[in-house]
Parts: structure tokens; C-alpha cells; sequence
């Protein structure tokens, strides 16, 4: 890695091994003061031009880094080098919030995937677009786990999935991440967060599950915890997954939220 002295830290990839049109897995951890993160994979060209969009463009608040107390971990697929990519540059950049704030950065991972992310509006930016949702809501808050935005399950119990196409899906693997967080101040034995993958037919129906992990309600107050997950091969006739997140009714004032949703094919 290299770091200059306005804050950047980067690297140069080469992509000559690579099949044209890859995606990529990018992953990282990152912990320090009130100072925000922003990590872009961009495309360069054979001179070292930038092409395309940005593969992958994640902001990381300052307020979410300094309240977690420890590393937060990030993973998130990139769109499809486009024709021409022969270097694959990744950028770190930090925006100091507090004098004498720092950043430390740690196990970086940038490998080949067989898929970007599938998930539509996975950081709920753009409120619940593509998104079916009960007494769930997407809210604005300094303290997201990526971006500015969250889905916040009600105290009542609630829900929200998103259905996916997969093409020659049969047989496949796939990727599940998602940072989840909880407000309980105690251990909210009432309240579980049901996090699926369910695969469906040509027709919308349900034809088996593919992944499904219970998250209890933590007693770590305001703290994000990621979730991963890798699916059973989807069975013949899959021609979709929905991602699915059921909260069961909880203890009163306890909600949780979910950002950051990436579903992505294994190569």
C-alpha cells in the first residue's frame, strides 16, 4: 500500500490474469477515532487512465467507526471490469472529523467473484426502493454501517425481503453479508432477527431454503455486527432468491436495523 499525504492509501492491481469482464470481492477492516472512510474500486486503462464507473464506491461514518470500539468489517462486490481494465486500483480515503483522530486499516481482500452484487438499493439509500416491507421503515442516521441510511425493524416485529433473479442458477452457490445492529440495552431474549435465503421457481413459488441464520438481540448498545453467510446450491428449477429479514416481536423501545445487504454468485 501506498499513502500520500492527503489522506489516500491505494494499490494497483493487475488484471492480465483474469478473464475480461471479472468482478470482484473487495474486503476490509477498519477501526480508529471520528474520522470517516471512503473505499472506491475504480478501472485503468493500458495507460493508467480511469474508465468506467467507480466498481465499488462505500462511505464509512466517522460516528459509526469512533462508537464501535473495535474493528467493523466491510465486504461488497464490484460491477464487472469493464472492456479495456487492465488494473484494478483500490482507494482508501479518510476525512479527519477530530484533531488528533487516525485511522488504521487491516486485512485487505480484493479476489475474483462470480457475480456484483445482486441486491438493488443494498444500503437503503434510496429509502425501501425494491424493497417489499411490514412495519419496516428506512431512516437517516449518522451512525449507518454504510452510507447514511438504514432499515430499521419495528419494536412490534416486522419484515423485508427482496426477490432476485438468478439465471442458470441450479447447482450454485451464493454469498450472503449484511451488517446488523440492535438497540437493546439487555439481552432481548423475545426479540430474534431471522435472516433467509429462499430460493423460488419461474413462477414466484418457494421451492426450498437455501440459508437461513437466527440472529438473537445483543446486549452491545449501538454496536454493528456482520453476518455471512454461504447458501446450499440452489436446487433445480431456482430461478430466483428472496432475502428475506423477520424480526419477531421484541422487548418494548428494542428495534434493530439492517444495512449493507450483498448477495453475490461464488465462482
Amino acid at each position: 500500500m501506498r499513502a500520500a499525504e492527503d489522506g489516500v492509501l491505494f494499490q494497483d492491481i493487475p488484471l492480465s490474469n483474469l478473464p475480461a469482464h471479472t468482478p470482484f470481492l473487495l474486503s476490509f477492516a477498519v477501526t480508529g477515532g471520528e474520522a470517516s472512510v471512503s473505499a472506491q474500486v475504480i478501472w485503468l486503462d493500458q495507460a493508467g487512465n480511469q474508465i468506467g464507473l467507480p466498481g465499488i464506491n462505500l462511505f464509512v461514518p466517522g460516528a459509526t467507526i469512533v462508537s464501535q470500539e473495535n474493528y467493523l468489517t466491510y465486504l461488497d462486490l464490484t460491477q464487472p471490469a469493464p472492456a479495456g481494465a487492465v488494473t484494478a486500483r483500490i482507494i482508501f480515503t479518510g476525512t479527519i472529523i477530530e484533531d488528533q483522530a487516525g485511522i488504521f486499516l487491516d486485512k485487505v481482500i480484493l479476489i475474483g467473484a462470480g457475480s456484483a452484487n445482486l441486491i438493488q438499493n443494498p444500503s437503503f439509500e434510496d429509502g425501501l426502493n425494491h424493497w417489499i416491507s411490514v412495519d419496516t421503515t428506512a431512516v437517516l442516521i449518522g451512525q449507518a454501517y454504510e452510507g447514511n441510511a438504514v432499515a430499521r425493524i419495528d419494536v412490534t416485529g416486522g419484515l423485508i425481503y427482496q426477490d432476485v433473479e438468478l439465471p442458470s442458477a441450479a447447482g450454485q452457490c451464493f454469498l450472503l453479508n449484511f451488517g446488523y445492529r440492535s438497540s437493546s440495552i439487555g439481552v432481548d431474549l423475545s426479540g430474534n432477527t431471522l435472516a433467509e435465503v429462499l430460493w423460488l421457481d419461474s413462477a414466484g413459488r418457494e421451492i426450498g431454503p437455501g440459508l437461513s441464520l437466527v440472529v438473537p438481540s445483543t446486549s452491545l448498545r449501538a454496536q454493528w455486527l456482520v453476518y455471512s453467510g454461504i447458501t446450499e446450491p440452489a436446487p433445480p428449477g431456482a430461478a430466483a432468491a428472496r432475502v428475506k429479514f423477520t424480526r419477531s416481536q421484541g422487548s418494548p423501545e428494542v428495534f434493530v436495523e439492517i444495512d449493507k445487504v450483498v448477495l453475490g454468485r461464488l465462482i
